[in-house]
């Protein structure tokens, strides 16, 4: 049973993840909905955590930051073999 409340578009781009205490970490986002992004990282994140995350997006705009809080994080099913983790932040 479908449970989400918006369709989620795949899309493929890479981020960099900043934390409020400055450092930051490389990710790839997964898909997007009009509630929040999946993004995948070899970084750990605690839920609750807010985040900034900077995007380029292929069409040649500026530069996006997006403020977030991180709502899940879990071992990336895609590649159970890796340290990748993935994220969602609304």
């Amino acid at each position: 049973m479908e449970r989400r409340l918006h369709e989620r578009h795949r899309i493929w781009i890479p981020v960099e993840i900043l934390r409020a205490d400055d450092s930051s970490a490389d990710g790839v986002v997964h898909d997007v909905s009009e509630q929040g992004v999946l993004a995948v990282t070899a970084a750990s994140f605690e839920i609750g955590a807010r985040v900034t995350v900077r995007i380029q997006l292929p069409d040649g705009s500026p530069e996006r930051k997006l403020d977030g809080v991180i709502a899940r994080t879990g071992q990336n099913g895609e590649d159970p073999v890796s340290d990748a983790r993935g994220a969602f932040f609304t």
